[in-house]
């Protein structure tokens, strides 16, 4: 018999310890993932000029169409599902597809997008040789899901060179499922003039966002240092996917914002990832 409460009780302590360990915040805010885009973009090989294509009309309009571009993963996880937007153009340039879906990066691997996307370039700017900038979105093995924004068009360029940069440099964005709760974090590089942040959460991608936070979460960030921040959803229900985004305010009443990304609590998630990192 006391045998068997012995075990009982090391099974209890077992769930313990679980459940104590799944409000953790993610350990890498990156997942363990790096990604940028490599030069040079791959342009369509049927015009004469692979370039450019001339519209017509209007006219002082050109047009990238097709091409493609090619990701790093310079960290040491994969990578799944990596999607990228154009976040930010420079004047006169514009785009009506926007978004480029790459898939799966291994670590030290480079992949290709697996569909195209364009620009449309007004030549009375002088920005032919411009870049955009990109918010990447992708996953972690685990099914954490990420965010990263203000992303350069080439690895090792500045972002903020060719577009202006939103109020914070966000490094990542992350919302980590937990029983009956969504343990959110983000992690910034720099801080302009922020005077805090907002969570925003919605049941569907383009549904309703409601700020679930009481009050504003003081910024702790300055331009020269960044900060790392969480907040714990504990209004969340078991079996339903919450979609959230992240808003951040300057000194003037200006916001931006960031996301979505989304997390699906249930019961047995703290049990999967338990095992999953002790066995």
């Amino acid at each position: 018999m006391k045998a068997k409460w012995g075990v009982i009780t090391i099974v209890l302590i077992a769930v313990i310890t679980m459940f104590a360990g799944v409000t953790q915040a993610v350990v890498d805010q990156y997942g363990g993932i790096a990604l940028c885009p490599l030069k040079p973009y791959r342009f369509s090989e049927v015009h004469p000029n692979p370039d450019f294509i001339y519209l017509n009309p209007p006219v002082n309009t050109l047009s990238q169409s097709w091409f493609q571009v090619q990701w790093i993963n310079n960290g040491t996880n994969t990578a799944y599902d990596v999607t990228a937007t154009i976040s930010c153009y420079p004047p006169g340039i514009t785009s009506t597809d926007p978004t480029v879906y790459i898939g799966t990066i291994g670590p030290g691997a480079s992949v290709w997008s697996s569909d195209d996307f364009d620009q449309i370039i007004d030549t009375t700017y002088n920005t032919l040789n411009k870049g955009v900038c990109w918010q990447v979105s992708y996953r972690d093995e685990l099914y954490n899901q990420y965010v990263v924004t203000d992303v350069a068009k080439f690895c090792g360029e500045d972002c903020c060179d060719i577009c202006d940069c939103t109020v914070i440099e966000l490094n990542s964005f992350t919302a980590v499922a937990a029983n009956s709760r969504v343990n959110i974090t983000w992690d910034t590089a720099a801080e302009r003039d922020n005077i805090g942040f907002n969570i925003y959460r919605a049941e569907s991608t383009d549904g309703n966002y409601i700020k679930i936070n009481k009050d504003l979460i003081p910024a702790a960030g300055s331009i020269a240092q960044g900060a790392a921040y969480k907040y714990v959803d504990t209004s969340a229900k078991n079996r339903r996917t919450y979609y959230y985004k992240l808003e951040d305010v300057d000194l003037f009443g200006k916001s931006t914002f960031n996301g979505p990304i989304s997390a699906t609590p249930r019961l047995l998630s703290g049990i999967l990832k338990y095992f999953k990192f002790n066995y």
